[in-house]
């Protein structure tokens, strides 16, 4: 029964095999992107492929809307802050986008905002206590200030009756 089904070390060679021939498929796909030969692609030589029903239904069948595939040249170029992609990292980004790759990027994502998430709650939790320290010392002073201009107006009126006394 063992026989029938592959190791590990086998799964994990064709797995291999799947991810150069991907990335080999790939690299044709940027060349043919590629309408200047120059190494890398602008948004506009990518919108421009995408027009083409093949370009179109070759993103369909690997599972990639248009839509999202400009979504995804978009971030690429965001990501390396520059107008132009190249081909590494065009391929690197299609290639993550399969299966266990994309998962564990999802995850990862996932535990990048649940980071962030925990890092606000706390930001905000010590906010929201030096909010309160703040009222409670303006609290504080506005009291004592409602007590000073009471005793000045007692002072006052001291003064005012006993300068009428002595007149």
């Amino acid at each position: 029964m063992k026989l029938a089904q592959p190791d590990l070390d086998e799964m994990l060679v064709s797995k291999r095999k799947e991810d150069l021939a991907n990335a080999e498929e790939l690299r044709g796909l940027f060349a043919n992107l590629d309408a200047n030969h120059d190494g890398t692609v602008n948004f506009d030589e990518f919108h421009a492929k995408l027009q083409d029903p093949h370009m179109v239904h070759y993103f369909e069948m690997k599972g990639l809307a248009v839509t999202d595939a400009e979504m995804c040249f978009k971030m690429l170029q965001e990501a390396a802050q520059k107008t132009v992609v190249d081909m590494d990292t065009f391929i690197g980004m299609f290639m993550k986008r399969k299966g266990f790759a994309m998962n564990i990027d999802v995850m990862s994502l996932q535990f990048q905002l649940t980071a962030v998430s925990e890092a606000q709650h706390h930001s905000m939790r010590r906010i929201t206590e030096e909010v309160r320290q703040v009222r409670t010392v303006f609290n504080t002073v506005s009291d004592s200030l409602q007590d000073f201009e009471r005793q000045q107006q007692a002072m006052r009126t001291d003064l005012e009756s006993a300068f009428i006394r002595s007149v």
